[in-house]
């Protein structure tokens, strides 16, 4: 990680990412299988979370001070649909 990738957001900035659930990165594996999640779950809620990097993991940086600390979850899914 560098400084470069700090993302800072002024108060009421929005910043958004598209993930493709079916890219192999994101596949699960459930009784030996492995694929995409809906495959196997359709109608479980789901929710991606940010979490900061560890402490360790940014130290070296310059903008180490301007990282959030917290957590950060998104609207719940299912592989179907949004939820809320």
């Amino acid at each position: 990680m560098t400084d470069a990738d700090v993302i800072d957001l002024e108060p009421g900035q929005v910043y958004s990412v598209d993930l493709d659930l079916s890219d192999v990165r994101w596949h699960v594996e459930s009784g030996g299988v492995v694929g995409e999640i809906g495959l196997f779950i359709r109608r479980q809620r789901f929710r991606i979370t940010y979490r900061a990097p560890e402490l360790s993991f940014i130290d070296h940086l310059e903008a180490k001070g301007r990282v959030w600390a917290g957590y950060l979850s998104s609207s719940a899914f299912t592989a179907l649909w949004r939820i809320d």
